[in-house]
């Protein structure tokens, strides 16, 4: 263990940098769509659905096309070159040769989606019937031939922290999708100082917020280019599809290609059947920014801290090391994630309206939101499982299995979205979102166990259900003392929120010391930028 400490210590800094610049981009997301939400509203109109969809299309583009390859494997691919290469130059042929024929990807996948638009945008609307059929295809058709350069600039930008990353640099990732966040707001509230209300839109009302959107990615892909330039590794001009490194990223890429086009058609169901719904597309898309706020901004660091772990103890075959630190880092994740579901199904709807209910977005946006944000939260703790046994695989070097355990949890949610969405609309799609992400991480969950000969067993379920009680009389706590606040005001929204949290905080950490909770100590790791996760292997 002694011979450790010296590899951790350096990793505390840059630790502690990404976590800062991880909340500083929650943060400034929150602010964007709060500022989407005063510009153009949820539900008040067409226009906040168009907007959303046009512009959430160049990310599903981009994951389908090299999204999830550039993430998954093309860190590795480079790691690999550098250190394989007789020198410095042959380094820098090898790594330029791939970077340059992932941009021409990238390049000619976005000039045909500027050539594909209306049929895309057809595909996307085509539930919206009549006049108003025809005004938002052709007003999304017009936004995301403004937007289709964002698959470029996201490439640029996954390569570039691809580059840093391999070259041990960790904090622009984290920090430049703030200035992308800082630019948009600018732009909503330039927007809706100049054009609320205003229908139809302008062209100049149209090209602010199509390339304003657009410069914000552009910015965010920009500020790359200083940093990369001073990596010792200089890129040139090289074109060779052929090249060796080419040929073993698209060998490496099969398996996640896959897994990436599984989840972007159930994506894509989801988002035709929102769109029977004024308002729909726009709250799925903003209660789902704030279904992944628990795990982006606490969990993450924990998985961030056991898959190096992970992958050590598969690579020395010590899966019964293994085992006990995937069903340690389960509970830690379950300690950190079960009561902050318990707040967000509680103070969902206080929540959404103190940050979003003002200028364009009405009282009864603030209710389709919090609803649907609730059906989302009831699966963090299965989203956040499901991650953590994907990554566990991923460290085995297998990328097999998680592409068929992938077939079964979005399988699952497309079966139910359709008869979900009839029952209950939008909150039925979230609902059917969360069963997919339970019946997944179960099914994850038993394959693991099986490879890895159990995951602590009944330590782990014992642990965790006493976790679930802890976080329920929470839930009540917090109930109760929301329900008692009910003067009129602005003031009463925040004061449910900041008392419910107060007190369910409380009720938690006393039931959790009165049972015996393990694993609290985490809340301590985290607040120290430790990672949630210490000591052994076998801990």
């Amino acid at each position: 263990m002694m011979q450790e400490q010296p590899e951790t210590k350096p990793l505390a800094r840059p630790a502690i940098v990404m976590a800062i610049g991880t909340v500083l981009s929650r943060a400034t997301g929150l602010g964007r769509i709060a500022a989407m939400a005063y510009a153009i509203g949820v539900a008040e109109s067409r226009l906040a659905d168009t907007y959303n969809i046009a512009n959430t299309l160049p990310n599903v583009i981009y994951e389908l096309v090299l999204g999830g390859v550039l993430t998954a494997v093309f860190i590795p691919v480079v790691v690999d070159q550098i250190k394989s290469a007789k020198s410095q130059g042959d380094a820098a042929r090898d790594v330029s040769a791939l970077v340059m024929a992932t941009l021409i990807v990238l390049a000619v996948v976005s000039l045909l989606a500027v050539i594909a638009a209306p049929w895309l945008m057809r595909l996307f609307t085509f539930r919206v019937g009549g006049e108003l059929g025809v005004a938002q295809q052709e007003l999304a058709t017009f936004f995301f031939r403004v937007f289709a350069a964002q698959i470029f600039l996201y490439g640029y930008s996954a390569i570039a922290d691809g580059l840093l990353n391999a070259h041990d640099r960790f904090a622009l990732p984290m920090f430049a999708p703030i200035l992308n966040n800082v630019v948009v707001i600018g732009i909503f509230i330039a927007f809706g100082q100049m054009y609320k209300g205003e229908t139809p839109l302008s062209s100049g009302a149209k090209w602010l917020l199509g390339a304003g959107t657009t410069a914000g990615v552009a910015a965010m892909a920009a500020i790359h280019w200083p940093f990369v330039r001073r990596l010792p590794l200089k890129l040139k001009w090289v074109v060779d599809f052929k090249h060796e490194a080419v040929r073993k990223l698209t060998r490496l890429s099969g398996w996640t290609i896959g897994y990436v086009v599984v989840n972007q058609i159930g994506f894509g169901v989801a988002l035709v059947l929102a769109n029977g719904v004024q308002g729909g597309p726009t709250a799925y898309f903003v209660a789902f920014a704030f279904f992944q706020l628990p795990y982006g901004v606490v969990a993450v660091s924990i998985m961030t801290a056991l898959v190096p772990t992970l992958a050590r103890l598969s690579l020395d075959e010590d899966f019964a090391s293994f085992s006990l630190r995937v069903g340690r880092g389960l509970r830690a994740t379950a300690v950190i994630l079960l009561p902050m579901t318990a707040a967000t199904i509680v103070l969902a709807l206080p929540g959404i309206e103190f940050l979003l209910q003002r200028g364009v977005m009405s009282a009864s946006s603030s209710v389709l939101v919090a609803r649907v944000l609730q059906m989302f939260a009831i699966g963090i703790l299965p989203f956040a499982a499901w991650v953590l046994f994907l990554r566990a695989f991923y460290a085995m070097q297998d990328s097999r299995t998680p592409f068929m355990l992938n077939l079964i949890e979005v399988g699952t949610t497309i079966v139910l979205d359709i008869p979900f969405f009839w029952l209950w609309k939008i909150e039925g799609l979230a609902l059917a979102h969360t069963c997919g992400y339970v019946i997944g991480s179960v099914a994850a969950g038993i394959a693991l166990s099986r490879r890895t000969k159990g995951l602590g067993g009944r330590h782990t379920t014992a642990q965790i259900f006493r976790v679930f009680v802890a976080s329920v009389a929470a839930g009540l706590a917090m109930w109760g003392i929301s329900s008692v606040i009910s003067f009129s005001g602005w003031m009463r929204a925040p004061a449910q929120v900041v008392a419910g949290l107060v007190v369910g905080a409380a009720v938690f950490f006393a039931a959790a010391k009165a049972m015996r909770i393990e694993d609290l100590s985490v809340y301590r790791r985290l607040l120290r930028g430790g990672g949630g996760l210490g000591g052994g292997a076998g801990e």
